[in-house]
């Protein structure tokens, strides 16, 4: 079948496509381009997915080594302390926020207090997650310790009040020892 040219004004009318040479279109969704157009689409299309090769397990760069510690960064820093500070808030009261007092390996002589929001500017995640670590060990000593003491201080009072309640049972043993031959020669005399 022969295509038909749409008629042009030359032919005693005006420019008029011919319906046969359009493409159909889709009466239920939007109007679709030419088939030229389409066909170049797919065609491009298909030359874009085409330009993906497959996945080949290993080729992509190492994944990084596994690691439960944080990474170190380039800072010195590290933390001698931590205190409360007291700073100013709006409407005239104090708050109190922890600061770090910080100490650099490479600046023997400097020092810096820093607030607990700023830390990781100053030293490492490693840096901080170590000192915090150690910190909790220093608290559980402490603890330890007290608990320690506490059970010292019940155990001599425990003691103290036995040696007490052995002082006062030899004391009524004697009191009662005394009072019954007292009784006893009493009794003895009046019969």
């Amino acid at each position: 079948m022969a295509k038909r040219t749409p008629r042009t004004a030359r032919q005693g009318r005006r420019a008029v496509p011919n319906k046969s040479s359009q493409p159909r279109r889709n009466r239920t969704g939007p109007a679709t381009a030419s088939t030229a157009d389409d066909e170049a689409r797919r065609q491009e299309l298909e030359a874009k997915i085409a330009e993906f090769r497959p996945y080949v397990p290993g080729s992509g760069p190492p994944p990084p080594k596994i690691s439960l510690l944080p990474p170190v960064n380039g800072t010195t820093g590290y933390i001698i302390d931590q205190m409360p500070l007291p700073r100013r808030v709006p409407g005239g009261e104090t708050q109190d926020i922890a600061v770090y007092y910080i100490g650099y390996a490479d600046r023997p002589g400097e020092r810096a207090l820093v607030p607990y929001f700023q830390i990781l500017e100053h030293v490492s995640p490693r840096e901080l997650e170590w000192w915090n670590d150690k910190l909790e060990e220093r608290r559980s000593v402490v603890r330890r310790e007290e608990e320690e003491e506490r059970r010292m201080v019940k155990e001599r009072e425990r003691e103290r009040r036995r040696e007490l309640r052995r002082r006062v049972s030899m004391v009524e043993k004697r009191i009662t020892r005394s009072a019954t031959k007292r009784l006893g020669r009493e009794i003895m005399a009046a019969s």
